[in-house]
Formats: structure tokens, C-alpha cells, sequence
């Protein structure tokens, strides 16, 4: 059955569709034949006789058997495996989030991410204010200069951005404190209000005014949520930051004391575990040597 007339049956947009899939085929309860398209597990399919349920049962390869002795625990291992595989490749970014700054051809501390798929990559950057010449140039951010001021401190003019693509998604990364997409966002900069189609996800440090925030807008709708909480749509993003502990308690559900004391024992490691989140809920990579030498390919981007 095609993933289409799945969304159809269930009246789902493509979206949830997609989500849903992806959960049904961890434990193999459905299998990916093609593109778009998705068979049943054949020990939870319907059939004529019993007779055609046993000879499908017995095509079957036993890791699909829901029943076989080590499925659950091969089901979790699987699981964890692919949480971790999908999310260290950003996980390093969080871990150095309040890393100082210093001196050096790339970026490594208080690294702000925007995310964004459905838009092309170079539309994305002008969108920002990237300059079509620099753009065009692909220069190595190590070769850019931005104007000379105080370290750590953000550019009256320009800043520097490097970016980059990992399978659907193009990916912006600043030190300079906060993401130009959020601050042209919340301040209604036409260009980076976000649109149908497209999907933004954007991760900024807000060194200047704390605390991090995560900025979410699926469609035309953008959500916020300070670091250790949700957007509170029930999100597959919401769900992936509950799973890495990137939601922590809050009021009322535990007392101030708890929520303080939590805090106090596991605040330091949030912004890792919120990228953890966010890497597995994208699968989006990005080398650390690469963004460390400043490699990847940068433009000078003013302040929204």
C-alpha cells in the first residue's frame, strides 16, 4: 500500500504519515518495499487460509517475527542504536555550548543552528542577507574577516555564518551569540517569516539574553520553548526531546524545590541533550573538524 493512500485511510497529512511510518518500521511491524510504498508485517496481515498465512509467515526472515525469543530486546538495542547514530552528529555542538570563545579559523563554542528544509539552500541564505557574489564564491569560512571588534561580542555590520546541507536539510551555524533567523523571525523581518511547505528549525544560543530557546515552525506556524521544555504540540520533536531527558521537570507538576534541585544536578548538560534531540529528530550531521578549522563555506551575514 502506498504511503498516500495510508494517509488517505487515516486522513493524515504527509507530515504525520511520514512520522508514523518511521515508528512502525523500528520494530518491523511494517517494511519499506519502495519509496512511498509499505508492506505489513505478514504475522499481523489478514489472509484467505490459513494455509497462505503459513507461507508467508515462513518467507518471512525470523528478525521480523514479533514473536521470536530475543525480539523486544533486539527491538530496544535497535532502537537506542539508532537514537545515538542519529544524534551525535550534532550532539557535540550542545556539549560545547558554553565553551568560551576564542581565537581560531572556525567556530567550536556558543554555536547557534537554524535547520531548514523545503526552501533551497541558497534562497535560505539570501533570505538572511547573505550577498549573492560571497555566495556564489563558496569561499572557506576561515578566509572570511568580518569586522574587527570585541570577541564574542556581535558585529555592529557582519557576522560570520557558515552552512551547509545533510540529506534534506540546509544548516546555518553562527558563534556570534544568537541566529540571524530568529532575530529576523521575532522581529518580522518579511524574508524569514516562515512559509507553507517549508520547515524551520532553528537552535539560538541568546548568550545576550538567556535562556537558549528552540524555535519550531513546521508550516507557516513557528513554536517556541525555552531549553528543558517542549513546544507543547505533541510533535515528533517534542517526543524526541522527552526521550533524550531535554524536557525537565517544571511547576506545577513537581515543587520549586524539585524543579531548582534538578536543575542545579542536570542543567549543565541540557544544550547537549536538546541537540542530541534535535539530531535525532532531523538525523542531521555535521563534522566538528570541519566546523572547527572552518572548512565549510561561509558568508558574511549582518544582524537581523
Amino acid at each position: 500500500m502506498s504511503q498516500n493512500q495510508i494517509a488517505a485511510l487515516l486522513s493524515l497529512g504527509f507530515r504525520s504519515s511520514t512520522f508514523g511510518l518511521q515508528e512502525l518500521t523500528l520494530p518491523h511491524l511494517v517494511t519499506k518495499q519502495r519509496n512511498g510504498v509499505y508492506r505489513i508485517n505478514a504475522m499481523r496481515a489478514g489472509y484467505q487460509t490459513p494455509a497462505d498465512a503459513r507461507a508467508s509467515i515462513e518467507a518471512m526472515d525470523p528478525v521480523g517475527w514479533p514473536d521470536e525469543l530475543h525480539f523486544i530486546a533486539r527491538y530496544r538495542q535497535y532502537q537506542a542504536d539508532t537514537l545515538i547514530g542519529m544524534s551525535d552528529g550534532i550532539a557535540w555542538i550542545g556539549a560545547h555550548h558554553h565553551t568560551p570563545l576564542s581565537a581560531m579559523p572556525g567556530m567550536l563554542g556558543g554555536i547557534s543552528l537554524t535547520l531548514a528544509r523545503g526552501v533551497e539552500t541558497d534562497e535560505f541564505l539570501i533570505n538572511l542577507g547573505a550577498d549573492f557574489d560571497e555566495l556564489a564564491a563558496r569561499a572557506p569560512c576561515r578566509e572570511l574577516r568580518a569586522p574587527a571588534g570585541q570577541l564574542g561580542r556581535p558585529s555592529p555590520h557582519l557576522n560570520r555564518a557558515m552552512y551547509g546541507t545533510c540529506g534534506e536539510w540546509t544548516y546555518v551555524l553562527e558563534d556570534w551569540g544568537m541566529a540571524t533567523w530568529a532575530t529576523g523571525y521575532q522581529g518580522k523581518v518579511e524574508s524569514m517569516l516562515p512559509c507553507e511547505g517549508e520547515e524551520i528549525l532553528c537552535l539560538t544560543a541568546n548568550r545576550f539574553s538567556p535562556p537558549a530557546v528552540i524555535i519550531h515552525a513546521p508550516d507557516a506556524c513557528a513554536y517556541r520553548a525555552d531549553f528543558g521544555t517542549d513546544t507543547g504540540q505533541g510533535s515528533a520533536l517534542d517526543a524526541a526531546l522527552r526521550a533524550t531527558g531535554a524536557v525537565f521537570p517544571s511547576m506545577p507538576e513537581a515543587s520549586e524545590t524539585e524543579v531548582v534541585a534538578y536543575f542545579e544536578e542536570h542543567g549543565e548538560r541540557l544544550p547537549e541533550l536538546v541537540f542530541t534531540a534535535v539530531g535525532a529528530y532531523t538525523g542531521v550531521t555535521i563534522d566538528q573538524n570541519d566546523v572547527k578549522a572552518g572548512e565549510l563555506p561561509g558568508v558574511l551575514i549582518a544582524p537581523a
